[in-house]
């Protein structure tokens, strides 16, 4: 027979597995700790809250969301290296996600204002381009006229 313990347990690690925000009492079951000592440690160590699931975000949110996460970590990183000694692996690594993270945003146009300022650009370009081809137009006709006035050679 399984003790009320072990089923609580194994009931916080699935719930955890599953994607389950990590809480005092989730981890105390796991651990098999009380949760106001975990709630001590946790406040010692400055432990991290994580972060609440995506549903509901909008792509913005949520790259906006691992922006922070990725600042918070340079943050992190910085305040760590304060005696000159720099965790090389973790810098390369937050290095790469900034970069994977940008261009994420670049592919969906993510930024707030960016698929606005592409139209806006769009459209200056179509109106450049549309003045091109009237000031084209406008000096064929020109010298159509002039050829046929005999004021200037076709060739």
């Amino acid at each position: 027979m399984t003790s009320a313990s072990t089923v609580a347990a194994w009931s916080a690690m699935r719930a955890l597995y599953e994607g389950a925000l990590p809480n005092a009492e989730l981890l105390a079951a796991v651990s098999r700790k009380r949760p106001k000592t975990i709630e001590r440690r946790a406040i010692r160590e400055g432990w991290r809250v994580a972060a609440k699931g995506t549903e509901g975000l909008t792509l913005a949110e949520r790259i906006s969301r691992l922006a922070n996460l990725l600042v918070g970590e340079m943050e992190t990183i910085e305040k760590e290296g304060k005696g000159g000694t720099y965790d090389k692996a973790r810098i390369e690594t937050v290095a790469a996600l900034t970069r994977a993270l940008e261009k994420a945003g670049d592919l969906m146009g993510a930024e707030p204002g960016k698929q606005e300022q592409q139209k806006k650009t769009d459209a200056e370009k179509a109106d450049i381009l549309r003045r091109v081809d009237e000031r084209i137009v406008e000096l064929a006709r020109f010298f159509a006229e002039e050829i046929v006035a005999g004021r200037a050679d076709a060739g």
